[in-house]
């Protein structure tokens, strides 16, 4: 087994590294931070709050649908009242409510927000949409969605299914080898016989071949003996004359 603790990163180091810090909305709506870049993807007009500051950052939180020329408000606040209530929900987290930021929008014209909690090196996504219908307009009513993009792949998801409701999931998790996993997951990846882990605790490990051993490229270890033996050309032994 192979530990990388020290390499058990996801979307949380990002957020840690600008929640509960001193940062303005002018800094966010204008993309001048150098730790998070926000934006609404051209193809499907979904917010994306994506970390390390590049346009092309490819770890980001994904948001809902958001209306064209909605304003962003954006805010952080020093404030753990919600502590036992979200700890209570999503159960695995440890760590005591420190602060939480929030960007606030319309999507589908009903105030929409996705919010941030940071419990230590934990972080929960919370997400609710408003109860308000504008008068005489057809009902606006239906799930929100967002997840947590790392390297571009989907790692987890939250639906606001219930108006002015907020909704929770943990986001805290691991980062092997490129990619993104909640935590007490596990990942196999057979080409090359490995198995990754993420544990409650957020800490990664991996098994894969042992010495001696190969990897067929199918999940399955081999022995480097049986496969020298197979690579073995068949000979035939020519009779001596007595």
């Amino acid at each position: 087994m192979i530990l990388y603790e020290a390499f058990c990163k996801s979307i949380t180091e990002k957020l840690t590294a600008f929640i509960c810090e001193t940062i303005t909305h002018t800094l966010v709506k204008e993309k001048k931070h150098n730790l998070i870049n926000l934006k609404v993807d051209s193809n499907d007009n979904r917010i994306r709050i994506c970390f390390r500051g590049p346009a092309d950052s490819t770890d980001c939180i994904k948001g809902p649908v958001i209306d064209a020329n909605s304003p962003i408000q954006f805010n952080t606040y020093q404030d753990g009242s919600l502590n036992d209530k979200i700890r209570k929900e999503l159960g695995h987290l440890t760590n005591a409510l420190k602060c939480y930021s929030y960007f606030s929008f319309l999507s589908d014209k009903r105030l929409t927000t996705l919010k941030m909690y940071q419990f230590g090196i934990e972080t929960a996504l919370g997400l609710d949409y408003s109860d308000y219908q504008q008068p005489n307009t057809p009902s606006t009513e239906h799930p929100r969605y967002t997840s947590t993009l790392v390297n571009g792949k989907e790692v987890q998801t939250l639906t606001a299914v219930i108006p002015a409701r907020e909704y929770y999931v943990d986001i805290t998790g691991c980062r092997p080898s490129g990619f993104g996993m909640a935590r007490d997951t596990t990942k196999s990846v057979p080409e090359i016989c490995t198995t990754y882990s993420c544990s409650l605790t957020a800490v990664g490990s991996s098994t894969t071949c042992g010495d001696g051993e190969y990897c067929d490229g199918k999940g399955s270890n081999v022995l480097l003996k049986a496969k020298e033996d197979a690579d073995q050309p068949n000979t035939i032994r020519k009779r001596q004359p007595s």
